[in-house]
């Protein structure tokens, strides 16, 4: 299997491990995905054939993103990705929730 063909594999494991919320095997692919890039990157493979790759990869940083400020809203409160702030503009550090201990 070529370096671009297990990469795309891997993309889309990662995928699926983002709609599952399934973080362990997110951090596996992590690891899998770098050993992947290295092999790319000694024998970087055309420009069209990069495109598709790319393309997945956006998609997936985006879900990645949701599925981080999902987590982070189950960690500190419902409104964890709108902030609140008062008249001045500062944020309302009373408002949040937080987890830290005291």
């Amino acid at each position: 299997m070529s370096a671009l063909v297990r990469f795309s594999s891997l993309l889309d494991a990662e995928r699926a491990a983002a709609l599952a919320a399934d973080v362990d095997t997110l951090a596996r692919l992590q690891v899998e995905k770098e050993q992947a890039l290295a092999e790319l990157g000694q024998a970087p493979p055309p420009a069209e054939e990069q495109a598709e790759i790319v393309r997945k990869a956006r998609a997936n940083v985006g879900l990645l993103r949701q599925l981080a400020e999902l987590h982070r809203a189950l960690l500190v409160g419902e409104n964890a990705g709108s902030a609140t702030y008062g008249p001045t503009g500062a944020p309302r550090m009373g408002d949040l929730v937080s987890l830290r201990r005291v």
